[in-house]
C-alpha cells in the first residue's frame, strides 16, 4: 500500500510540473505573439503615414488591417476582401460537397491566392517607399516554407526586420517626392477656415495700406495747395 501511494503521489507531481510547464509556455507563446503583432501594426502604421494615409489606426484591427495593403499599394480597397475568400470557400463546400465543381475549391489554393496578392501589393509598397520591391522575394519564402520552421523563423525575422527599415528609414527618391497626403474632412475644412482667414487678414492689411496711402496724397495735395497759395500772396 505504501509502494502504492508513493507511486500515485510521484505521478500527481509529474503532472503538476508538466501542467505548469504548459502553462508557462502558452503565456510565454503569447507574449511573443503580442509583441510581433505589436511591431508590425506599429510599421505598418507608420508607412501609412508616411505615404499620406490618415487612418493608420488600421494597422491596429485584426483582418481589416489588411486592406492598407492595397489602400497604401494605390489600389481600390475593395481588393482587401478577398481575406474572405477561405471562409466562403469553406461554407460553399459544406453546402455543395456533393456537387463535383465545388469539390474542385480548395482553402489550400485560396490562401496562395491572398498570398499573391499580399506580396504584388507589398512589391509596390517598397517601391513607393523607395526601396527595391525584390525585398518581397524574402516575404515569399518565409510564406511558402510555412511548414518548415527553421526555414520560417529565419526569413521571418528577417521579413520583420526590412519591414522596419522600409517604415523607420526613409530614402529620398522620385517615387517620395510625388507622393501627396490625402486630407481628411476635418483637416480639409480646417484648411478652406485657414484660407478663408488668410484671405480676410490680406483684405483688411490692402484696405488699410490704400487708406493711409489715400491720407498721404490728399495731405500732400494740401500742403502743395497751401505753398501755392502763400507764393501768389
Amino acid at each position: 500500500m505504501f509502494l502504492i501511494s508513493q507511486i500515485v503521489t510521484t505521478d500527481l507531481n509529474y503532472s503538476n510540473l508538466f501542467s505548469l510547464f504548459l502553462g508557462i509556455f502558452y503565456y510565454f507563446i503569447l507574449i511573443i505573439i503580442s509583441i510581433l503583432y505589436s511591431y508590425k501594426a506599429i510599421a505598418m502604421q507608420t508607412i501609412a503615414k508616411k505615404l499620406g494615409y490618415n487612418k493608420h489606426w488600421i494597422a491596429w484591427i485584426p483582418i481589416i488591417n489588411f486592406f492598407l495593403y492595397p489602400i497604401l499599394a494605390k489600389r481600390n480597397w475593395k481588393w482587401g476582401l478577398i481575406i474572405f475568400l477561405p471562409l466562403i470557400g469553406l461554407i460553399i463546400y459544406f453546402l455543395f460537397s456533393k456537387i463535383i465543381i465545388f469539390k474542385i475549391i480548395n482553402i489550400f489554393y485560396l490562401f496562395i491566392l491572398i498570398i499573391i496578392f499580399k506580396i504584388v501589393w507589398l512589391w509596390d509598397i517598397y517601391t513607393l517607399r523607395g526601396y527595391s520591391g525584390h525585398f518581397v522575394i524574402i516575404n515569399a519564402i518565409t510564406l511558402i516554407f510555412i511548414l518548415i520552421p527553421f526555414v520560417f523563423l529565419i526569413f521571418g525575422l528577417a521579413s520583420l526586420i526590412i519591414l522596419g527599415i522600409v517604415a523607420w528609414i526613409d530614402i529620398k527618391s522620385k517615387t517620395n517626392k510625388n507622393i501627396k497626403v490625402i486630407p481628411s474632412k476635418k483637416s480639409f475644412k480646417k484648411n478652406k477656415i485657414i484660407k478663408k482667414n488668410k484671405i480676410i487678414k490680406k483684405n483688411k492689411i490692402i484696405k488699410k495700406n490704400s487708406l493711409k496711402n489715400n491720407l498721404k496724397v490728399s495731405k500732400n495735395i494740401t500742403k502743395n495747395k497751401l505753398k501755392k497759395n502763400n507764393y501768389f500772396n
